[in-house]
């Protein structure tokens, strides 16, 4: 049991970093000639991949998991695991919420990358619980 979650939450985070550097790459190439990415300078600055926070949505998606409310096999985990999983599905799409708007006023390719990496977070979590609403007894 322990090692099967261990193994879930080693391939969510390792996944979740893989899309995201996928989609940072989609991103750097296909917003090479737009215009928030030319500058006026004469040596462009490369702008670098958000490791960071990247990783804390990955975290923030497996946390639910991490820490039981209750002892083991007791009715009232799905409940709470529900709850929190519907607050991370909230916090995410608030923060892909807010990095969109932040992109809108100030056109970065780092707000629009922590935008569409919110987004998706917020899709895996919502379909996480999506699954464990359907597995949970209650």
């Amino acid at each position: 049991m322990i090692l099967e979650m261990l193994g879930f939450f080693i391939n969510t985070i390792v996944f979740h970093q893989v899309g995201a550097f996928v989609i940072w790459a989609i991103l750097e190439l296909s917003t090479r000639n737009f215009r928030f990415r030319n500058s006026d300078s004469s040596d462009p600055v490369k702008p670098r991949y958000p490791i960071r926070i990247s990783l804390l949505l990955s975290v923030a998606l497996i946390s639910p998991f991490l820490i039981p409310g209750y002892p083991t096999g007791d009715v009232a985990n799905f409940g709470l695991l529900l709850s929190r999983m519907g607050c991370i599905v909230l916090g995410t799409a608030l923060f892909s919420l807010y990095f969109g708007a932040r992109f809108m006023s100030r056109s970065d390719l780092k707000d629009l990358f922590l935008a569409i990496l919110g987004t998706i977070t917020s899709a895996v979590a919502l379909f996480f619980l999506f699954l464990m609403s359907a597995a949970s007894p209650v």
